[in-house]
Order: structure tokens, then C-alpha cells, then sequence
């Protein structure tokens, strides 16, 4: 596993990459916040999954063994280093976050983009002062990220943490049949960890997110065979089956029928 060392200043800089940039397993002891401008990025800290999207900012703290994965054609993104030693300088603190929320989304209004923009300037411009201007600039960061954290902090206030979001979550499984989202795509819709994401979602429906998206396709199936004329072949296909046989073995081991069955009782 690497290890990265402590930065002596804070440093901000601006990344493109392709599909399938890999990052290996690692860990630096100093923090780390990537803004996604533009694409995909699978992210594994401590163990837990997590997708990030445009929008998004995703949070890695010094000593958390994380590794990261483009998924998107391209993927464009902020990248921010800095170390305690630049918080104390500063005069400022890093707030404490749940597992749950390395990753989130910031907001359209939160300014946080605005302001990194701003330490991008002041960096190329390289006129008298800009290190003064950058402290600033980092200070008003961090007080936007506090805010940023607080309001996505407040679904986990709740007496029923994240349900509202796993409501979100099965509408879109119910309208995406035929994408096979995986845990970690949906968990990332919900702005949620996988393992978190799991935890919630069968507290709120008795299941886990796999058993019952089966479930809904079975139904659906019935509701199809029973409703339409259309061949089994694209049934499994607006299903998100990889083949038929799949659809067939899955629909009879649930039923305890074939689709060809089942729609000849409903006809009788």
C-alpha cells in the first residue's frame, strides 16, 4: 500500500483523465477533496463504496485507505491538498463527517466551486500578495464546506435517517429496469455508502436492494405476460436480462412456473 507524505502548503489543481484510470489502494496523511465537474468516479474508503457524479465532492481524511476508478469516457474534476499544518495556520478546523457522507453532493448555490476558482486565478496569476488572497480563499472554503456538511447532514437527523432517499432510490429502480444498476450506482444516487445504503433500504422493505429489485422484475414480468403479447425474449430484454434463459430460470424459481405457463393460465 503507498503512503503519501505531508504537504508543507496547500496545493489546488485542475485534472482530466480517461476511462479506467486506476488508482491502487492507498493512503496519504494529509486530506484530499476532489470536486467532479464532469463524469464518473468509483471511490473505496476504509472498506466502504461509494459513485461520484458531476456535481459531487468526495472527501478522503488523512490515514483512510481508499482507492478510485474513472467509469465515465472522461471525467474532468478539482483536486485540493492540505495538511493540519495549514489548518492551524489558518486559524480554521475541518469538521468531522459520518461514513455515510464522503461523498455528497454540494449544491449549485453552496459558492464552493466559485471560491477554488478564484485559488486558481490568484495561482496563475502569480502577482504580489496572491498567498495572502489564497489563505483568504481557503478560510472561506472551508466555512462553505462546513455549511455544505451541515445541510447534508440534516436527512441523518432524522428518527429515520436516509428513508426519504431510499424512497428516490426504488422509484428509479422501478424506472430502470433495463440499466442493471448495481449497489454502489445506487448508493451513489442517494448520495449514501453502499454498506449504508444496505442498511437503511432493508430496514425500510424487509430486503436487500438485490432481493428486491428481483422481486419488482418478477412482478413486472407477470404484469407484462399477463397484459401483453410481447415474446419472452423481450420481456427479459425490457427487464435488463443479460439473456432469456436467465429471465426463465429466475421467473420459475420465483414462481414455481415458466412464463409460458403463467401466461397460459391467466388466459384460461
Amino acid at each position: 500500500m503507498e503512503e503519501q507524505n505531508q504537504l508543507s502548503g496547500f496545493t489546488l489543481r485542475t485534472k482530466e483523465e480517461q476511462k479506467d484510470i486506476y488508482f491502487k489502494e492507498h493512503k496519504h496523511t494529509y486530506f484530499e477533496i476532489l470536486l467532479i465537474m464532469k463524469g464518473k468516479r468509483f471511490v473505496k474508503i476504509n472498506g466502504e463504496e461509494f459513485l461520484a457524479k458531476d456535481g459531487d465532492i468526495i472527501i478522503f481524511f488523512p490515514g483512510e485507505v481508499h482507492e478510485e476508478k474513472t467509469l465515465s469516457k472522461t471525467i474532468s474534476y478539482l483536486v485540493l491538498n492540505f495538511g493540519d499544518y495549514n489548518l492551524q495556520q489558518l486559524h480554521v478546523d475541518f469538521p468531522k463527517l459520518p461514513p455515510a457522507f464522503h461523498v455528497f453532493n454540494i449544491g449549485a448555490d453552496s459558492g464552493i466551486f466559485e471560491v477554488l476558482n478564484k485559488i486558481i486565478r490568484e495561482d496563475r496569476g502569480n502577482l504580489e500578495d496572491a498567498a495572502a488572497l489564497k489563505g483568504a480563499y481557503f478560510i472561506e472554503f472551508v466555512v462553505l464546506l462546513k455549511r455544505a456538511f451541515r445541510e447534508a447532514l440534516k436527512g441523518l437527523k432524522t428518527n429515520s435517517p436516509g428513508r426519504e432517499r431510499i424512497t428516490s432510490a426504488i422509484t428509479l429502480m422501478k424506472k430502470s429496469f433495463d440499466k442493471d444498476m448495481n449497489l454502489s450506482e445506487l448508493a451513489g444516487q442517494s448520495f449514501l455508502s453502499a454498506s449504508y445504503f444496505s442498511q437503511v433500504f432493508k430496514e425500510k422493505t424487509g430486503k436487500s436492494p438485490k432481493q428486491y429489485l428481483i422481486k419488482e422484475k418478477i412482478e413486472k414480468a407477470k404484469e407484462l405476460l399477463s397484459k401483453t403479447d410481447k415474446s419472452i425474449k423481450q420481456i427479459a430484454d425490457e427487464l435488463g436480462y443479460e439473456t432469456e434463459s436467465y429471465f426463465f430460470r429466475q421467473f420459475k424459481q420465483k414462481t414455481r412456473l415458466t412464463p409460458m405457463d403463467f401466461r397460459e393460465r391467466k388466459k384460461v
